[in-house]
């Protein structure tokens, strides 16, 4: 599950969710509903899922073209 490994990460870096948010350059509330639809089983933005991976260095997706 994507939210699982995201929160995983997030803690095995010792990094709070307010560096995640900043580091993002979201705001709190998107970056809580974003995670409130992955761990609903919901699908958040490819865009932001994508801005995740890059800040925590690890791979969610993965496009081949």
């Amino acid at each position: 599950m994507i939210y699982l490994k995201i929160i995983k990460e997030i803690n095995s870096q010792g990094l709070t969710y307010v560096q995640i948010i900043k580091k993002l350059g979201m705001k709190k509330s998107t970056f809580y509903d974003q995670l409130s639809y992955l761990k609903n089983g919901k699908f958040p933005s490819i865009e932001m899922l994508m801005q995740i991976q890059e800040v925590l260095g690890i791979e969610l997706i993965r496009f081949d073209i």
